[in-house]
């Protein structure tokens, strides 16, 4: 997927790299991030990020070396047909500043007249507080060093209050079925058969 934000989301016009606003529909940048965590070590992708290299690592997918004038789909520098791309892109972790951005896809689009945009909604405070984990643990790992410790936290998502046990008398947590709609159909078909007899009168 290539994500690119929108300046006028009425005409697909995307934002210029480095955008401050402006435009159809007024709107700042949505990679101008309060904060940025990058996993890339890399020597092209690795470090902290500036706001115009986080635009153009989400726009071109990180890929690198390619065509300033594609005219070939299948060439392999053809970065806007994502031909120079990895199976799987680890752009990291932002954090958006409060504001309404829209974005689009612009290679899902490519292909024909589909309209994958989409609106991004980021609020100056959580609306949903989010609920404690449960079934938390917490263990100490010997690492042989008596001045260092290391401990193994692990928990499971919010919600359930007990756990599952399984066929083995084990305790599964997050496996619960609580939530989990189910639909019932009943179909009945019946059949009549009519048999009519004709006799005479006397």
């Amino acid at each position: 997927m290539i994500q690119v934000q929108l300046a006028n989301s009425g005409m697909d016009s995307p934002m210029a790299v480095g955008g401050t606003g402006g435009g159809a529909d007024n709107q700042q940048s949505m990679f101008d991030v309060a904060w940025e965590w990058n996993p890339d070590t890399s020597q092209d992708f690795g470090g902290a990020r500036a706001q115009a290299d986080i635009t153009k690592q989400f726009a071109l997918s990180k890929q690198t070396g390619c065509d300033t004038n594609p005219n070939n789909d299948q060439d392999a520098n053809n970065c806007q047909k994502l031909n120079a791309a990895a199976a799987t892109v680890d752009l990291g972790m932002l954090k958006f500043k409060p504001g309404e951005f829209k974005y689009m896809s612009s290679r899902n689009m490519n292909f024909s007249n589909r309209a994958q945009k989409a609106k991004l909604t980021v609020l100056n405070s959580p609306s949903v507080t989010p609920k404690a984990p449960v079934a938390v643990t917490v263990t100490p790992r010997d690492t042989g060093n008596s001045d260092a410790m290391e401990l193994d936290v692990t928990w499971s998502a919010p919600g359930a209050e007990d756990p599952a046990i399984g066929f083995d008398g084990k305790e599964y947590w997050g496996m619960e079925q609580t939530n989990t709609k189910v639909r019932v159909g009943l179909r009945v078909r019946v059949r009549v058969r009519v048999r009519v007899g004709l006799c005479s009168m006397p």
